[in-house]
């Protein structure tokens, strides 16, 4: 029973490292076509709201990984003072130039 139980753990523990591996050719792949995902921090006492794909807010000192970023093309990000249900933010512009991972874009007020 023992050599059964030693064996069964071995094998589990194989197919959760091919799976990671898997995982990582994944994002690997993922990232050589031309996507990656955008890291924002929002260096600001409002919020930001990054429009890709929809929109999404970054509170006050806080951060967000975006999703889907194509390379060349340009996101938009608006800063508000208040929340990000304010009106009138500013429209600020961010164009990832090469293929990486991950992009950092640091966001502070003007």
């Amino acid at each position: 029973m023992k050599i059964s139980k030693t064996m069964c753990s071995k094998l589990v523990l194989g197919a959760a490292i091919a799976a990671a591996g898997l995982h990582t050719g994944l994002a690997s792949a993922a990232s050589n076509d031309g996507r990656q995902y955008l890291y924002a921090r929002n260096h600001t006492s409002g919020c930001v709201r990054v429009f890709l794909n929809g929109h999404r807010d970054i509170p006050a000192g806080k951060a967000g990984s975006i999703p889907g970023v194509i390379v060349g093309t340009p996101i938009q990000a608006a800063l508000f003072k208040g929340g990000c249900s304010s009106q009138g933010g500013t429209r600020i512009w961010k164009t990832v130039n090469k293929a990486q991972s991950q992009t950092v874009w640091d966001i502070y007020s003007k």
